[in-house]
């Protein structure tokens, strides 16, 4: 924002076409740096007051994904059912950018039982990415937005914006 308002004052002050046109060529590019995604076919994150994943700065940042159906109900009380919704919810998110799974540099894991589910879910896992994986952190909590959910997702995945 500081940088277009500079840009604004730049090009009041220089009436030149030069600048008038590189103003224009940063300020089409300022609008691409931040974009929200919400896909259709997903449950509404915005009833929820976030968004499923923002672009910003070359990076899709996704949010917490958990096992929920689109209508929002959660698919199951297991591990592996949970596992597979939220990685196919991200696969949802990655295709509104025309990315893939083989996009994703790094996923943050949150467990509420870590000690029984960790191995049902890295046995999804291997199921969902080959080889080079994605930098992954596991980690156990209390509890997450809602009780029946034991696992929710976090997705870092670079573009080439």
């Amino acid at each position: 924002t500081s940088l277009l308002r500079f840009l604004i004052r730049l090009l009041a002050r220089h009436r030149c076409s030069s600048v008038r046109m590189r103003f224009m060529s940063l300020a089409a590019d300022c609008t691409f740096v931040m974009r929200v995604i919400n896909p259709e076919g997903m449950y509404d994150a915005t009833e929820r007051l976030y968004s499923h994943a923002r672009v910003q700065n070359g990076t899709l940042y996704v949010s917490g994904q958990v096992g929920r159906y689109r209508h929002g109900d959660v698919v199951g009380p297991d591990i592996e059912s949970q596992t597979r919704r939220a990685f196919e919810n991200v696969e949802t998110i990655l295709a509104a950018v025309d990315e893939d799974l083989t996009s994703v540099a790094k996923v943050t894991s949150y467990f509420t039982d870590i000690e029984s589910d960790f191995t049902a879910y890295k046995r999804v896992w291997g199921e969902t990415f080959a080889e080079p994986y994605p930098a992954h952190t596991a980690i156990g909590v209390e509890a997450l937005a809602t009780p029946e959910l034991c696992l929710e997702l976090d997705v870092e995945v670079p573009l080439g914006e």
